[in-house]
């Protein structure tokens, strides 16, 4: 998690360690994010949010195919069945958007079930 809140600038919350979106950092992604150009204002510079960032930090594809185009996987499909646990004992019907955003802001760890959650949420 070190080397990825590095990566995209944000070293210095190597030890902070929250369980809720604090009101004045989602204040700041607000205020300092810029629609139009896709940048973070910051005190040392920018950060530029673009394609080849996202796919380098999560991993997803660089076009080509959109995530709601893929075809569905079956309720029984290992997959499925694994992302799922991370809810027990909630079932598929009681998982809500902040329940992934809790996991995302729980993780001490960028792995394949993070980047999953991260564009579940997104979608």
């Amino acid at each position: 998690m070190k080397s990825f809140l590095s990566d995209i600038g944000f070293s210095l919350f190597h030890n902070v360690f929250i369980d809720t979106l604090p009101q004045r950092f989602a204040r700041f992604v607000v205020r300092d994010f810029s629609v139009s150009s896709y940048e973070f204002k910051l005190e040392k510079g920018i950060i530029r949010v673009t394609p080849d960032k996202v796919h380098e930090i999560l991993g997803v594809p660089l076009g080509g195919t959109s995530i709601l185009d893929l075809p569905e996987r079956p309720l029984d499909d290992p997959f499925v069945n694994e992302w799922f646990k991370q809810f027990d004992p909630k079932t598929l019907k009681e998982i809500c958007a902040c329940d992934i955003a809790k996991k995302l802001v729980l993780t001490k760890t960028v792995d394949f079930m993070f980047k999953v959650n991260l564009c579940y949420l997104q979608t």
